[in-house]
């Protein structure tokens, strides 16, 4: 049992072991696990590229337009301790500007690629299922043919490509191809690869070609561009705080940077599918001339045969057993002729489109690809015209900004102003109505003052007059005395004053 279970040990250990192994080959080939989310580097790489054309004409044309007179005299870049930062700012200006002016083509070009994929998509569609049949036509004669070298019969000593049955059992798929390869052939016309897709080709061809040259301008001055901003990106935010030209120079760089980035991201991938088009466009052309060049020497087959004489045979491998089906197709050749008749035409005709030494031809091709030149520069300037347009159109929304904000201001100055003679009318209102009670209150004051004044005074007076009375009436009472004329009702006067005040109080309650 102890054994039984060290073994089951060591094999889950082996697993464990094999499937970091499998982790970290998914980890190297960067193979996506199915249901994973994606890394933000993978999303970066798998990213679809779009380009909204008037966001980005708007990217392009609203860029700032500082001199190299300007930017050294900036306030904080021209201190010498800013040096570099100064530097920093004039190289992103400068490809700022030199980036800008690739725009157009590099839209123009993308323009016209989109064309002539779209043209070359059509002709190859169009194409497609007749040169499919003739395609599979040929390969069912290399399983039934075999291909051979004889001499020309003009004495030259030269040779000559036909092809002879292999054995006899191919001879009923030989009958059914002398009937097939005909329909096909009048089935095909107007159908198959044409002037239309041979002059597609031309167009594709030279405009890939026209554009590499402007995606190679593009991708040189996008590279100093990326490099010449990463340097002012590096600088400190402090230097950014400080200078507001630099930070529309940063700011512009990168939108200019992405902007180009998406233009060129674009023109890699139609160029990528125009290559796939392009690619089945000559293709079906290869096919059809090589199918026609089939059908003749399939045609030929009686000539073939009649060539094959004994001294060839001996030349030839296998000679005697293929002169064997001699008599076989030489009865056959009417419907080989029949055959030779048919492709005549369509052979001449891939041939002349094919052939670089056809004057008429070459010319198409040449008139076509002026055609696309025109429509490159035409487009370059259309989107100049529009570049144009939409500089118009941003300087107007910026006066008309800057009119509303200086309306804005103006409303603000009258409200505030409103404001502050509302407030100071308050103020006053306040400060009068403070006044009017502190009046009041002084006024009050005042009354409540002279009111106890007065009483103050009216009881003095009766206190005075009080004295004067009590005084009078002591001098009387002296003076009686003083005559003698005292009486024993007189004496006890005190008294009876007393009991008359009490009674006196009495009757009053």
């Amino acid at each position: 049992m102890t054994t039984m279970f060290v073994q089951l040990r060591r094999v889950v250990y082996l697993l464990v072991l094999l499937q970091c192994c499998v982790c970290a080959a998914y980890g190297k080939s960067g193979t996506k696990v199915e249901g994973a989310e994606p890394s933000q580097e993978e999303g970066n790489e798998t990213e679809v590229a779009t380009l909204d054309a008037v966001k980005a004409r708007r990217t392009v044309v609203d860029i700032p337009t500082y001199t190299t007179e300007e930017i050294n005299n900036d306030k904080y870049l021209k201190e010498n301790n800013n040096r570099d930062f100064r530097q920093a700012v004039a190289k992103v200006m400068v490809d700022i500007k030199g980036l800008s002016t690739q725009y157009s083509k590099g839209v123009a070009c993308l323009k016209a690629l989109d064309k002539v994929v779209e043209e070359s998509e059509k002709t190859v569609e169009k194409a497609e299922e007749a040169t499919e049949k003739i395609k599979k036509l040929t390969q069912r004669i290399d399983k039934i043919t075999e291909k051979r070298l004889v001499e020309d019969g003009k004495g030259t000593g030269k040779e000559m490509k036909v092809i002879f049955l292999k054995d006899d059992k191919q001879k009923e798929e030989f009958e059914n191809l002398l009937k097939e390869i005909p329909e096909a052939l009048e089935k095909a016309k107007g159908k198959g690869p044409d002037e239309q897709m041979v002059v597609a080709i031309a167009q594709a061809n030279h405009t890939r070609e026209v554009c590499r040259v402007v995606r190679i301008n593009v991708d040189d001055v996008l590279g100093s561009l990326n490099n010449s901003l990463n340097g002012l990106i590096a600088f400190p935010q402090n230097d950014y705080d400080k200078c507001e030209m630099a930070v529309r120079v940063r700011d512009a760089g990168k939108a200019v940077h992405d902007t180009m980035k998406n233009v060129t991201a674009l023109m890699s991938n139609v160029t990528v599918f125009e290559r796939i088009i392009l690619g089945k466009a000559e293709d079906q052309v290869k096919d059809w001339k090589s199918a026609m060049e089939k059908f003749e020497l399939f045609a030929q087959m009686v000539e073939a045969y009649n060539k094959l004489d004994k001294e060839t045979q001996a030349k030839v491998k296998d000679g005697e057993a293929l002169a064997s089906n001699k008599e076989y197709v030489v009865e056959k050749g009417d419907g080989l002729e029949k055959i030779k008749e048919t492709v005549k035409g369509p052979k001449e005709e891939i041939d002349n489109l094919t052939d670089k030494n056809n004057e008429i031809a070459e010319n198409k091709k040449t008139v076509a690809v002026g055609k696309i030149n025109k429509t490159i520069y035409d487009e370059i300037d259309k989107e100049d015209n529009l570049l144009a347009e939409e500089k118009v159109k941003i300087q107007k929304e910026k006066e008309e900004a800057a009119r509303r904000e200086k309306e804005e201001r103006r409303r603000q100055e009258e409200e505030r102003q409103k404001q502050a003679a509302a407030a100071e009318a308050e103020a006053q209102r306040i400060k009068e109505e403070q006044e009017r009670k502190k009046r009041e209150e002084q006024a009050k004051k005042e009354r409540d003052e002279q009111a106890k004044r007065d009483a103050e005074e009216e009881a003095k007076r009766a206190v005075e007059e009080k004295a004067l009375r009590d005084a009078e009436k002591a001098k009387a009472a002296a003076k009686k005395k003083r005559d003698g004329a005292v009486s024993p009702a007189l004496v006890h006067s005190p008294l009876l004053l007393l009991v008359l005040c009490v009674l006196g109080c009495t009757f009053v309650c």
